[in-house]
């Protein structure tokens, strides 16, 4: 889950999973260039994450979450 979206300066990434494994977590801004990127190993239970996006221009971004072999992609705008 991803909010708010959209969103002024900063959004939350909240994960959940009970297996534990590897969450990668990754934001691009349009242009595919990395603004923010975090790996946590032996993951399990629930995480809230607040990315702050201050320094950031204010348009499309996409953020990836991979954990469980899966990968969830969203799209993020600040305006």
């Amino acid at each position: 889950n991803v909010y708010p979206n959209p969103a002024e300066n900063s959004f939350t990434i909240e994960c959940k999973t009970e297996k534990a494994c590897t969450l990668k977590m990754h934001v691009y801004n349009v242009t595919g260039q990395t603004i923010y990127s975090e790996s946590i190993d032996n993951f399990s239970g629930e995480y809230n994450k607040l990315i702050n996006m201050d320094l950031q221009p204010k348009g499309i971004y996409f953020l990836t979450v991979g954990f469980e072999n899966e990968l969830v992609s969203r799209k993020v705008i600040l305006q």
